[in-house]
């Protein structure tokens, strides 16, 4: 796992179960708030679903469309 992947899933974990918007991802994680990066959020995002995420009924991570992103972990 990278510096940055483990910055972005330590930050989505403190936070589990609710929303962290694509601004706290961006300021927190990069030290920046460009929406022009989104791409990179997502790049990360999918990135960090392919090492937790390793059966495909198992998904940690949810999307929230325009939003951000919600860690769900372990039930």
């Amino acid at each position: 796992m990278t510096y940055t992947e483990y910055e972005l899933l330590s930050l989505l974990a403190r936070n589990r179960g609710r929303i962290v918007t694509y601004d706290i991802l961006l300021s927190e994680v990069w030290g920046y708030d460009e929406v022009a990066e989104l791409q990179s959020v997502h790049t990360y995002i999918n990135r960090l679903r392919k090492k937790i995420e390793t059966t495909a009924n198992r998904h940690f991570i949810r999307n929230e469309p325009k939003i951000g992103y919600r860690f769900l972990g372990e039930d």
